[in-house]
């Protein structure tokens, strides 16, 4: 768009985001799939999709919020710039942070016979730090405890 019309624009390129709200139904992502099932066992099997050792880079919504905010008003012109954290959180550290919050005893499984895709996902967000000034601040655990309530909160009203 820069090039061709001379309008100077960037791309922000999301990791994985999680918060609220989102779709926590059968097919949701990782984070509120987990929590659901978390939150309805043991009516519901607790129950990973792979090993549990891939790992992505988890970025939640109001980190997302900031960046794109920043970038329209330091990032136009700068091109690609990667929103998200420089590490990468094992899937099975996500299901039992979520099982510590849920405070149950919940028996975690996993169903080596699904996807779960890339073993390694993470961001290289020195760009956004020097371009943006943004850099993630929500810590992980404080961003899935806000998540859980907003998704047991909707479960329990149903």
């Amino acid at each position: 768009m820069q090039r061709e019309a001379g309008i100077p624009c960037s791309v922000l390129v999301l990791r994985n985001v999680y918060g609220s709200p989102c779709d926590f139904g059968e097919r949701s992502q990782v984070i509120p799939a987990l929590m659901r099932k978390s939150i309805n066992y043991p009516s519901e099997d607790f129950i990973v999709w792979g090993s549990g050792n891939q790992g992505r880079a988890f970025i939640h919504v109001d980190d997302v919020v900031n960046a794109l905010i920043l970038a329209m008003g330091k990032g136009l012109g700068e091109g690609t710039i990667q929103i998200g954290p420089s590490v990468c959180t094992r899937i099975k550290d996500i299901a039992e942070m979520i099982v510590k919050i849920s405070g149950k005893d919940v028996a975690i499984k996993y169903d080596t016979t699904k996807p779960e895709g890339d073993k390694a996902r993470s961001a290289d967000y020195s760009k956004a730090k020097t371009v943006l000034g943004w850099e993630p601040r929500m810590k992980l655990e404080v961003g899935l405890q806000k998540q859980y309530q907003w998704i047991f909160d909707r479960i329990k009203q149903r």
